[in-house]
């Protein structure tokens, strides 16, 4: 009888070990799996001189931005409604602004929104407050193009002449695209845009995309250059964390 208990344990313990690799084996294979679609979403494997010169144009080929314990850097926005305000003033709150950069044009930003979403409607909290900055356009037609970027999307009508979004030139043009994510995206907490001169943009180097939260004038998380540091989740668990130690 001990025998056998002793070979049933040890074939409990192998089948749980094997299941467990095989779910570590999913999890890499998932990772993979978004890293090419990332890749192919891009635009990379199409042309990489656009691509060069695009993240040059807007990085200057550079993917740090500001650090954890780096203070507030202010800069000039607007409201949706054209009204001026700043960075400053939209961080002016008693707890933690998680700042999201993007625009529509970012195929990754657009298929994780759901995920920023879901964080904002499970931390209806006083001490949390979420604002996106938008930014210049990551995939502009007229720029570093995606053919078929918005084919996947909900509101993707057949039509590409609907799509057909060229980098703006004006902060009109540039909040007629930012209006156009809000409403296709349900988007349900503030959008400001950043000025012409894109003084957000590369004070944060948040081209294309890229995640903070700010508290008491200071970085609390600094999220990686998008798209591959832009991790929604990733977030999540800082801004547990620290809403666990207030």
């Amino acid at each position: 009888v001990t025998v056998a208990s002793d070979a049933s344990r040890q074939a409990v313990s192998e089948v749980s070990t094997t299941a467990s690799q095989m779910q570590e084996l999913l999890k890499t294979a998932n990772k993979i799996g978004e890293v090419i679609q990332t890749l192919r979403s891009t635009g990379f494997s199409q042309n990489d001189g656009i691509a060069n010169r695009e993240m040059s144009k807007w990085t200057g080929n550079k993917r740090d931005g500001l650090n954890v314990g780096d203070t507030l850097v202010n800069a000039p926005l607007c409201t949706l409604a054209m009204d001026e305000t700043n960075l400053e003033q939209v961080c002016d709150f008693d707890g933690i602004t998680v700042l999201n950069f993007g625009s529509y044009t970012c195929p990754v930003h657009r298929r994780r929104i759901n995920e920023l979403l879901a964080l904002f409607k499970n931390n209806q909290d006083a001490r949390v407050q979420f604002a996106t900055i938008y930014i210049a356009e990551a995939h502009p037609v007229d720029g570093w193009k995606i053919p078929g970027n918005f084919r996947e999307d909900e509101e993707y009508t057949g039509d590409e002449d609907d799509f057909c979004i060229k980098q703006p030139t004006t902060m009109e043009e540039r909040c007629v695209v930012a209006k156009r994510l809000v409403e296709s995206k349900n988007f349900n907490w503030p959008v400001y845009l950043d000025t012409m001169k894109n003084t957000a943009l590369h004070a944060y180097n948040s081209w294309p995309i890229r995640l903070y939260m700010i508290e008491n004038g200071k970085v609390i998380y600094a999220g990686a250059q998008g798209p591959f540091g832009y991790k929604p989740d990733e977030l999540e668990a800082a801004l547990r964390k620290r809403l666990a130690r207030m």
